[in-house]
């Protein structure tokens, strides 16, 4: 939650001198091209890349509204066609996180009725094989409070994933999950199926960023005010090709000319580089403008 942004934080940047050794990475992205083919990662990236560059220039035009606003009322009572079009949108330590997860004042915002009967509605986004039994119920876990005192300079979090890392790659179920991305077809990614996804291992890697648990959406409660660009938190609005862009430029080697970063075309498929962006085993998702370049995050 950074303070108001005039100018890019000073977050770390993800380069391949930060690389994990081991040969298990190179294993992992030789394994995913003889399943996948070079040529249909290839095609993704291509495709991908060019349609990122469409959607940053969409929300640079038009800012928070690029994201979907839907009342309370409004969530019950979605169109098919509406709610086809939101599923694919949903969207350094500091001393300003307190280890407190069980107050009455977290208690009651985790319990209020209307906060239960809209993680019911929204779980019914997600759906499984015919005939499969799971509860839409909701389930909530505990976290912590972050409080931003008012004037006080305030890094925040960098850009992010929340748990997770290598396993996307590493673990053949996770693998499968993501197959429309490695197979060439962005397009038919589903986000919103749960058949294999809820069998993914997650925490293969322990850490204390991971979750053994499946959390179907994660978002902050605000109790306080705070304006555009004052401390509020910030989305990638688009998350079909957000989570696509996550998982191939492990296969791709930069340019050396930084001139050509942009250009999708001059980069090189490598599948020998140890290097996954951004990655590592213990830690969550990590993003920066050099490790993953065509998310534009400072635009």
């Amino acid at each position: 939650m950074p303070g108001r942004l005039l100018s890019w934080p000073d977050w770390p940047e993800f380069t391949a001198a930060k690389a994990e050794p081991g040969d298990d990475p190179v294993g992992y992205k030789r394994t995913l091209a003889e399943k996948y083919g070079k040529e249909n990662i290839i095609k993704s990236w291509l495709k991908l890349c060019q349609e990122l560059e469409s959607v940053t220039d969409r929300i640079t035009e038009h800012g928070s509204s690029a994201i979907p606003e839907v009342t309370f009322e409004e969530v019950f009572d979605l169109s098919p066609e509406r709610r086809q079009a939101l599923k694919g949108r949903w969207p350094a330590e500091t001393p300003f996180i307190l280890n407190l997860y069980y107050s009455p004042t977290q208690m009651a915002a985790r319990s209020r009725l209307k906060q239960l009967k809209l993680s019911k509605e929204l779980n019914s986004c997600r759906h499984d094989k015919p005939g499969s039994s799971y509860s839409l119920e909701s389930l909530s876990y505990a976290d912590g409070i972050r409080i931003r005192p008012p004037g006080v300079t305030f890094r925040g979090l960098g850009p992010h994933v929340d748990a997770r890392s290598l396993c996307r790659w590493a673990d053949p179920t996770y693998q499968s999950v993501c197959s429309a991305v490695f197979s060439g077809h962005l397009e038919s990614l589903a986000n919103c199926d749960l058949s294999a996804r809820q069998h993914a291992n997650q925490a293969m890697f322990p850490g204390s960023a991971h979750s053994r648990v499946f959390r179907v959406f994660q978002g902050w409660t605000a109790l306080t005010f705070a304006g555009l660009g004052e401390g509020s938190l910030m989305l990638y609005p688009n998350v079909i090709w957000t989570v696509a862009y996550l998982l191939l430029p492990p296969f791709f080697r930069a340019p050396e000319a930084e001139a050509d970063v942009m250009d999708v075309s001059k980069w090189s498929f490598d599948v020998e580089d140890p290097w996954f962006p951004g990655t590592f085993r213990d830690d969550s998702q990590l993003l920066s403008p050099t490790s993953h370049p065509h998310l534009w995050l400072r635009e």
